[in-house]
């Protein structure tokens, strides 16, 4: 069955007012950094306190979150417990595909992901999005061949935005 076409602003907005510590990353976090690429998927990194892993689980439980591939028929719970002890979720939800890293491969974790984040106006809320030396970071430690393609993209975008000297 196809995902539903996922509307990004509406799951930042939802993480957003719910007060989830995340930093949006992947190719919508390339996308909000102006690069041109097409992303199927929402991807952020998130901190697994008791508190933000008990709002991802109030949240993600009204989107009927399950871990990607799990048979339909099989039970699943999703609680704050599964967001402490899980480094990396991939979840279809009501939303479409939402994968979500405690801990990005490339990265020295959440902390450090959010400490350097760059904070950007989407749809009037302010967000944080992964700056592009760490999205380059992350994509260098997946190295598909889509991510090497992405990491000249960000690399362009990095030039752009530096002062000139």
């Amino acid at each position: 069955m196809p995902s539903p076409e996922i509307d990004f602003g509406a799951i930042i907005r939802q993480l957003t007012t719910a007060n989830i510590r995340f930093v949006v990353i992947g190719g919508v976090a390339m996308n909000l950094h102006g690069a041109d690429n097409l992303t199927t998927d929402m991807d952020i990194s998130f901190a697994r306190d008791r508190e933000n892993a008990a709002a991802l689980a109030k949240l993600l439980s009204k989107q009927n979150a399950r871990p990607r591939g799990f048979p339909a028929d099989l039970p699943f719970v999703i609680d704050a417990q599964v967001f402490r002890n899980s480094t990396n979720l991939t979840l279809d939800t009501d939303w479409g595909s939402f994968d979500m890293l405690a801990e990005p491969e490339g990265v020295d974790g959440f902390e450090g992901l959010w400490n350097r984040a760059v904070v950007m106006d989407v749809d009037e809320l302010a967000v944080r999005v992964a700056s592009i030396p760490d999205l380059i970071a992350m994509k260098r430690a997946a190295d598909r061949p889509k991510d090497r393609e992405h990491i000249m993209q960000l690399q362009a975008l990095q030039r752009l935005q530096s002062p000139v000297a």
